[in-house]
C-alpha cells in the first residue's frame, strides 16, 4: 500500500489572526480578489472635483 505524505502548515493560524489580504486569498479566487481590489481603490480616489468621496 502506498504510503500517504501529509503535510501541515507550518504555522497555522487561528481566523482571528489572519490579514486582510491573508482572508482574501483564503476565501475567493484571484478574478474576484483582483476585482475586489480594483473597486476599493477607485472607491479611495477623489472624485473628478478633487473633493474627497463622502465616507472618507
Amino acid at each position: 500500500m502506498a504510503r500517504q505524505n501529509k503535510r501541515r502548515p507550518a504555522e497555522v493560524k487561528r481566523p482571528i489572526e489572519l490579514t486582510d489580504d491573508e482572508v482574501l486569498e483564503h476565501l475567493f479566487g484571484k478574478e474576484v480578489r483582483d476585482k475586489l481590489k480594483e473597486t476599493a481603490r477607485k472607491a479611495r480616489k477623489p472624485d473628478i472635483y478633487g473633493k474627497k468621496p463622502p465616507h472618507a
